[in-house]
């Protein structure tokens, strides 16, 4: 896992390869010290551009981290918003039945790409009185070549 934090406080994390135990610890131990600092943020999800499908264990994995009760406290106290980009429509289908059931403590957009997600995080920061540092068109030119270094699939 890799947190983009070059535009603070618009924050992008692109997921590794595979969600396995040893990328939930680096992803709880990255939130920790991210929920310590305090400060409000918006974070859009991005997923890798060689992701393998996620299996059923890995994202029991997932929810089980997302259910503790740091991660719970530290996003309702300090993220304003979130979104998590899916290409695939019927994925994107697929996490909205699930998101009916499992309610995450800040609300989860799903988008079809980067840019649509940087828009929506922008509407979200601004309602919530966070400045950003640029304009979404603006914060997805910045975003982009840290995203192709990051691995990420850009969209």
């Amino acid at each position: 896992m890799k947190l983009v934090e070059s535009t603070f406080p618009f924050l992008v994390m692109v997921m590794g390869e595979r969600a396995d135990e040893a990328e939930i610890r680096s992803m709880d131990a990255t939130f920790r010290e991210l929920f310590a600092q305090g400060q409000r943020y918006v974070l859009l999800n991005v997923p890798p551009k060689n992701q393998t499908a996620v299996a059923a264990k890995e994202r029991k994995m997932i929810t089980d981290w997302a259910n503790q009760p740091h991660v719970q406290e530290g996003v309702t106290r300090c993220c304003v918003g979130s979104a998590i980009m899916v290409t695939s429509a019927v994925a994107r289908g697929a996490l909205t039945a699930i998101l009916w059931v499992w309610r995450p403590p800040v609300h989860l957009e799903i988008v079809p790409d980067v840019l649509s997600g940087i828009r929506y995080l922008s509407d979200a920061a601004r309602q919530a009185n966070l400045i950003l540092p640029a304009s979404p068109e603006q914060l997805y030119r910045t975003l982009q070549p840290e995203l192709d270094h990051a691995g990420a699939l850009s969209a």
